[in-house]
């Protein structure tokens, strides 16, 4: 081998020797005294100070062959072959091993590890939005406990969306908005009967939903408590708290998939009873951060949602779709069956529940999908500007949209039909009721405001859209100080 040769080959395997083990803070290539100083993680870090952190996403494998991963490799002492924890200047979080569900743990444990090292201050990276294919909006809401740690920094995108906290229909992934709602009951319980009696009118029809609910108002509701069973029976499973707070999914899967129903003809109702738990467990837990079986249930039952007889009369409870959002779901029910009877009738003259399906929900469904929701309401909506709503050309063929002062719409109710601009009404109500005994809020001309913590969300009056969202955590800081300016 000739000198260059020998001499250009001991350079090579000393950089490789360099990136499989650790490095000490001052001989990484980009570690200097000077530390980065800065409100927000930047967008590309290529020095830090010497008691700075680079958090980036990794692999189980620790092969951190692209992306952040290699510029922690290269620049900030990663060690190959490790794919989780502090490392040189930098600290790895796995992002590649599965479903967002896989993420959480690991950033629990560099929370918790980043409180504990105050001498340091780690700047997280977008982690897990580049080659793992998440949404920053996915990867953000898993940070919400650092928000507030002093030696903690974010994206500001992060922080932006942790702020605004997911709480826009078109965002929301956590609330089901009404799958199970009072409309998409009402039409499941007729489709189920219809397949045994086949309805010939409207009348009959109405006469039939009459009867199934004033049922349960004179000998209790055993639908609804079968549903509130369930519920008891799995929120004491560990699962549910396995990374040391709620995890909705499992509680998702454990409440609403479930498969043993009572009867096919009782399953849309009981369906709708187990998504009202679903919904306002999720709306309560933006602000309670749940963390136990113990305070889930002493909120549920607070929130009186599960105070009915399963054995004695009912007259006005929170399970019965008939008086939802002030009686217009079963009125527009009743409408749309009156105006459309002709157009829902199989050969015979009786109901035809495929097409009832169809021009129900269906079609509104599809469109949505192939067109946009502005399209679709410039197309198929007329304005009510009485309420400021959108209300279809024909009654029942979509839910009422109320267009949102910040811009979008919500739907009305939250149950698709009704003048009510709160597009989680429910959920909303029970939530006001509960923070008014929350140790971390202050309850101030009518927001309920985070004393400290200011990641946790801000609820609005009646007259706002229930929970406030903000575009950057400034102009929810501003807000908040306005508010406590003018209480004063």
């Amino acid at each position: 081998m000739r000198l260059f040769d020998f001499l250009k080959s001991k350079k090579e395997n000393k950089g490789r020797d360099s990136q499989s083990s650790p490095i000490g803070n001052h001989s990484c290539p980009g570690v200097c005294g000077m530390p980065l100083d800065a409100k927000y993680t930047p967008d590309n870090i290529t020095e830090l100070g010497c008691r700075d952190i680079f958090v980036f996403g990794s692999n189980l494998a620790g092969h951190h062959a692209g992306g952040a991963a290699r510029a922690a490799l290269n620049r900030f002492g990663a060690i190959w072959g490790q794919g989780e924890g502090l490392q040189g200047n930098s600290y790895a979080i796995p992002t590649m091993q599965g479903g967002i569900e896989t993420i959480k743990p690991y950033v629990n444990r560099f929370i918790d590890f980043a409180k504990k090292e105050k001498t340091r201050t780690f700047y997280v990276t977008k982690i897990g939005c580049g080659i793992a294919g998440f949404k920053p909006h996915e990867i953000a809401l898993l940070f919400r406990d650092a928000i507030g740690i002093d030696n903690i920094r974010l994206p500001k995108e992060f922080v932006d969306i942790i702020c605004q906290n997911k709480v826009t229909d078109g965002e929301r992934t956590d609330l089901l908005l009404h799958a199970h709602g009072v409309t998409r009951t009402f039409a499941d319980l007729v489709i189920s009967r219809n397949k045994e009696v086949g309805f010939d009118s409207p009348g009959e029809v109405m006469s039939f939903l009459q009867q199934y609910f004033e049922r349960f108002m004179r000998n209790g509701d055993d639908v609804a408590f079968i549903a509130v069973r369930i519920f008891w029976s799995i929120v004491n499973k560990a699962e549910l708290f396995k990374s040391g707070q709620l995890d909705i999914s499992e509680l998702r899967k454990s409440l609403l998939e479930t498969s043993s129903f009572s009867s096919e003809l009782d399953k849309a109702y009981e369906l709708h009873c187990r998504e009202k738990l679903f919904n306002v467990i999720v709306y309560l837990n933006e602000f309670r951060r749940y963390c136990n079986a113990e305070d889930i249930i002493n909120d549920v039952n607070r929130s009186k949602i599960t105070d009915f007889s399963h054995c004695g009369s009912n007259y006005d409870y929170f399970m019965s779709p008939l008086k939802a959002g002030n009686g217009y779901p079963l009125f527009y029910f009743k409408r749309f069956l009156t105006e459309n009877w002709r157009k829902l009738l199989k050969s015979d003259g009786t109901l035809d529940e495929k097409l009832l399906d169809e021009l129900m929900f269906k079609k509104h469904e599809c469109d949505l999908r192939k067109y946009g929701l502005e399209a679709v309401i410039s197309h198929d909506y007329n304005p009510y500007p009485c309420w400021g709503a959108f209300v279809p050309k024909t009654i029942g063929t979509g839910p009422v949209y109320i267009e949102l002062d910040e811009g979008g719409y919500a739907i009305s109710c939250g149950e698709g039909a009704g003048p009510n601009h709160i597009p989680h009404s429910l959920e909303y109500t029970i939530t006001s009721e509960i923070l008014k005994t929350d140790s971390r809020y202050d309850y101030i001309d009518g927001y309920y405001i985070p004393k400290t913590d200011m990641s946790l969300p801000i609820l609005g009056t009646w007259r706002d859209t229930g929970i406030v969202h903000f575009s950057n955590m400034e102009e929810k800081l501003n807000f908040v100080a306005n508010i406590r300016a003018k209480s004063h």
